[in-house]
């Protein structure tokens, strides 16, 4: 299956992303950290409905990526990857080229991995990365 969103947890394990990431909140908010309440007490802090792309949508990935979490989205009109994180450690490094390595090698099913570029930006949106797969992987 192809996927265009990924997470990696703070242990470096890869985990699919099925429709948003915010979802991914919903369905299962212990695997990050966070209790239902947790996500439903964010959007009634910010008078959001709940699910929407707004404010505490922002504040929950915030928080988890301040718990060592990557998000990795497809952004087709740009045919590139972009990966955010808090901080950018020397672990972080390695989940994101081990997580590369398998993008551009076909692992997940995406072809998408071959020509992409790639970016990483930090919780402001400030670029820590731009370039592509190989140039990041060392090719």
């Amino acid at each position: 299956m192809r996927y265009v969103a990924y997470w990696i947890n703070p242990n470096g394990e890869i985990l699919p992303v099925e429709t948003h990431h915010i979802t991914n909140f919903f369905h299962n908010p212990q695997v990050f950290g966070l209790t239902r309440d947790d996500v439903l007490s964010s959007y009634q802090k910010h008078g959001e409905r709940p699910g929407i792309e707004g404010k505490a949508r922002e504040e929950l990935i915030l928080e988890v990526m301040k718990r060592g979490w990557i998000r990795l989205r497809y952004v087709p009109k740009e045919q590139s990857w972009t990966a955010q994180l808090y901080g950018f450690t020397e672990q972080q490094k390695g989940y994101l080229f081990n997580w590369c390595r398998r993008i551009k090698d076909g692992k997940y099913g995406d072809n998408i991995g071959k020509l992409s570029g790639f970016t990483i930006i930090d919780e402001k949106g400030d670029v820590l990365y731009s370039g592509n797969f190989s140039n990041y992987l060392g090719e």
